[in-house]
């Protein structure tokens, strides 16, 4: 990256907050997109990040932070997350810096990194790029400043500089912060330094690392589980394949496991038939398999899918998606493969009928239209998930070929010596 290019990212950038922080100081931002936090009379930004300090500070006063405490004030949230963020050491003359400046700069780092994440060379990205920013779901994370955001970064550092040791230090302190980036230690496999039974091995080293870690922070397996039985689903813009059984249980009282089993079996049907045809389609189609895009995709695609999968999320938890677009839109430019194309037309329609469903659903109260963004995201991550299936099945093919390869090798080898 040339002097230049950083500069005009700069300025991108720049451009991007002066724009988000006049939608935020007009009122749009509240009126629009999200609700604000108000507490006896003031305006909350930052609300979650504040939130993680606060807690902290609670904690170094006596207060069981794991209980309903007066410390922090009405309404407050039992903590639920990693032990390790109350360990962030606070001064009081810095006050200033923790509840603002620091979580300032990393919105201005996030909104910096997607803008080098995204291609700028054909207008259909950088379509994409404004709407990503200004998209619900980053405008929400950038607001709260959300622990989220400080995953994604990680993911992404973990990945450009793909050094192992930093790689293992990077999955083991994230996951210390809200444990489901546990899913991250796939990034070992897609280094393909060693053979897969070393990866195993490292792999078992770092839950043995993870487990000490947490005991180390005061984390034990009763505690995390009651942290995550604590943590109450909303039933608004959920980025999860539990939102039809969420919202039909809610409003049409269906019963929710019902609805759930026959979601995941469409979900299943739509990705394998996805698979089946990438299978036929990209099968001869070269890749760099060691390039950062193809190794952001896999990582971040085996991260978000669990996490959709599996747990119940708030739409800022979206923000994950964003590592999958730089291959996608790799594809795109592919002229053998004109699937991708689409594709990308497709999650741009997804993001612009999410700004009209996010308004009308939070400020107009039309519930209704929760439907359409689950529906659209059962076709989308179905899509992901057969590209993801396709790549990971074949990077298991390649190191059983190779480790194949090295063992007939090792006996021509011993039988020649």
């Amino acid at each position: 990256m040339t002097k230049s290019d950083f500069n005009k990212d700069v300025v991108i950038a720049i451009i991007f907050i002066v724009c988000i922080f006049f939608l935020w100081k007009s009122g749009i931002f509240y009126s629009h997109s999200l609700f604000p936090i108000v507490k006896e009379g003031r305006l909350h930004i930052f609300a979650d990040w504040a939130w993680v300090i606060k807690n902290g500070i609670c904690k170094n006063l006596g207060f069981d932070i794991f209980k309903s405490n007066a410390c922090i004030g009405k309404d407050n949230f039992i903590f639920n997350i990693g032990n390790i963020l109350l360990y962030i050491p606070y001064f009081k003359f810095l006050e200033k810096f923790y509840f603002f400046y620091f979580p300032l700069m990393l919105c201005f780092i996030f909104i910096y990194t997607i803008i080098k994440l995204i291609d700028r060379k054909k207008l259909l990205n950088i379509a994409l790029l404004i709407l990503i920013v200004f998209s619900p779901q980053v405008l929400l994370v950038l607001e709260r400043c959300n622990v989220d955001l400080i995953i994604f970064l990680f993911l992404i550092i973990m990945v450009k500089i793909n050094q192992s040791f930093l790689s293992f230090a990077i999955i083991n302190f994230v996951t210390l912060l809200k444990f489901y980036p546990a899913a991250l230690i796939t990034n070992f496999i897609v280094e393909r330094k060693r053979n897969l039974n070393k990866n195993i091995f490292i792999i078992l080293i770092f839950f043995f690392t993870l487990a000490c870690l947490m005991y180390l922070v005061g984390e034990n397996f009763e505690l995390i589980r009651y942290k995550l039985n604590i943590v109450s689903s909303t039933w608004g813009n959920q980025f999860s394949l539990h939102s039809f059984a969420i919202l039909l249980s809610k409003f049409k009282k269906y019963d929710f496991n019902t609805i759930f089993v026959i979601a995941l079996s469409i979900f299943i049907i739509l990705s394998f038939s996805f698979y089946k045809f990438f299978q036929n389609t990209l099968e001869n189609i070269k890749l760099d398999e060691n390039s950062f895009k193809y190794r952001l995709y896999i990582v971040g695609s085996n991260l978000i899918i669990l996490l959709y999968l599996i747990t119940h999320n708030v739409h800022y938890r979206e923000i994950f998606l964003i590592a999958l677009f730089p291959l996608i839109l790799e594809l795109k430019d592919n002229k053998k493969i004109i699937f991708f194309k689409y594709f990308v037309l497709f999650i741009i329609l997804r993001l612009i009928i999410f700004y009209f469903t996010n308004y009308y659903v939070f400020f107009k109260k039309i519930y209704s239209l929760l439907y359409i963004k689950a529906f659209l995201d059962i076709i989308m991550m179905s899509i992901f998930f057969g590209l993801t299936l396709f790549f990971n099945l074949k990077l298991i093919k390649n190191y059983l070929v190779t480790d194949q390869k090295k063992k007939i090798n090792d006996i021509k080898f011993y039988k020649f010596k």
